[in-house]
C-alpha cells in the first residue's frame, strides 16, 4: 500500500499500519539476528518497511503540530464557548496540550504516547469485542442470558445509550468477557524485571536485574488454577467463585502497581460495543473451539479471523 502524506488519507490508513508494524516488531522478537539495529535497519530498507515505519511515527507528529497550531491561533475563541459537555468531549491530546505544564513534554513523547494508546488500548479492545462475540456465538445459551439481562436493563427500548449506571448492571455480560479475557487475553505474556534477588519455593535464586516472563496465557491455562481450563465457562466469574481465587489469578490487565491503568474504562468501553450488538442482532457461527489457532504479533490472535453472522432481532 502507498501511505500518503494528506492527514484524511493518512489517517484512514492509520489502522493497516499500525498492523503491519506490529507483525514486524514481533518479528525482531523472535529473530536474534534483527535485534541488532544495525542489522535490522539494513533489513527495514531492503524490504521497504521503512516509509511504513516512518508513517506510523510522523503522522501523530502532524497532527500535534496542527493542533498547536490551531490552539495558538484559536485559543481565546475556543475557551470563552466552551460549555461543560464540550470540555468533557475532548481528547487525550488537547487534554495534554492544554495542560499548564505541556511544554514539558515534547512533541516525540506526545506522539510515543499516541502510538502506545492506538495499539494497547484500541487494539486489544477490539481483538476482544472479537473473541467475546465469536464465544457467544459458539455459546446460544450464554448469549440468551446476556440478552435477557439487556432487556432487564434496557426494557424494550433498543435505542436509549446506556449510561454508567447500566453498564454497572450488566454483570453477567462482564463475567462473559472476563471469561474470554481468561481464555484468549490480547496480551499472553509480560515483561518484568526483578529489582533484587527472589528465592523460589524450590532453592532456586532470580537473580536481581532478570527480565522475567510472565506467561499469562500458560497460567490462565492451568488445571492448578482452573477447573478443566480450556472451556469456555462464564461462571467463573461469578463473585463466589472469583471469592474462591488468589487474586493475581487472572491477569488479563496484568496485576500489581505495573498492571493497565484503563482496565475500568476498558471493560465499560467493551461492555458498550458488545450491547450495541447484541441489543439488535443475534451472533451466529459454525466455528468450533478445535477450529480456532492462535498467533501472536505483539497482540494474540485468531490465525482465520472471526467467523460469523449476525441475524437481526425481531423485538
Amino acid at each position: 500500500m502507498n501511505y500518503e502524506d494528506d492527514h484524511e488519507t493518512g489517517l484512514s490508513q492509520y489502522g493497516d499500519a499500525i498492523l503491519k508494524t506490529s507483525k514486524l516488531v514481533s518479528k525482531r522478537i523472535y529473530k536474534p539476528w534483527l535485534h541488532s539495529n544495525f542489522v535490522n535497519s539494513i533489513y527495514r530498507y531492503v524490504n521497504g518497511h521503512d516509509k511504513l515505519f516512518s508513517f506510523v511515527e510522523t503522522l501523530p507528529l502532524r497532527i500535534i503540530q496542527k493542533k498547536k497550531l490551531e490552539m495558538e491561533q484559536g485559543t481565546e475563541k475556543l475557551e470563552a464557548s466552551e460549555d461543560e459537555t464540550s470540555r468533557n468531549a475532548k481528547s487525550f491530546m488537547e487534554l495534554v496540550l492544554r495542560y499548564k505544564d505541556a511544554e514539558i513534554f515534547s512533541n516525540k513523547e506526545l506522539s510515543d504516547e499516541i502510538i502506545t494508546l492506538i495499539t494497547a488500548g484500541s487494539e486489544t479492545s477490539s481483538i476482544t469485542v472479537c473473541f467475546t462475540l465469536l464465544m457467544l456465538a459458539m455459546n446460544p445459551d450464554a448469549q440468551d442470558k446476556v440478552y435477557e439481562e439487556l432487556h432487564f436493563v434496557f426494557g424494550d427500548d433498543t435505542t436509549r445509550p446506556p449510561d454508567l449506571e447500566d453498564l454497572k448492571q450488566l454483570v453477567f455480560l462482564e463475567q462473559c468477557i472476563k471469561e474470554t479475557l481468561r481464555r484468549f487475553p490480547p496480551v499472553p505474556f509480560v515483561l518484568r524485571e526483578a529489582v533484587e534477588d527472589i528465592q523460589l519455593k524450590d532453592g532456586r535464586i532470580i537473580p536481581a536485574g532478570t527480565t522475567i516472563v510472565l506467561a499469562t496465557l500458560l497460567m490462565h491455562l492451568s488445571a492448578d488454577v482452573y477447573e478443566d481450563p480450556r472451556r469456555w465457562n462464564p461462571d467463573r466469574f461469578a463473585k463466589e467463585e472469583v471469592a474462591k481465587r488468589h487474586v493475581s489469578s487472572f491477569a488479563a490487565f496484568s496485576v500489581g502497581p505495573r498492571s493497565c491503568i484503563a482496565a475500568k474504562y476498558a471493560m465499560l468501553s467493551i461492555k458498550t460495543q458488545l450491547l450495541t450488538i447484541l441489543r439488535h442482532f443475534e451472533v451466529c457461527t459454525d466455528t468450533k473451539l478445535k477450529d480456532i489457532h492462535l498467533t501472536f504479533d505483539m497482540m494474540l490472535r485468531n490465525v482465520k479471523g472471526y467467523e460469523m453472522y449476525l441475524k437481526k432481532r425481531n423485538n
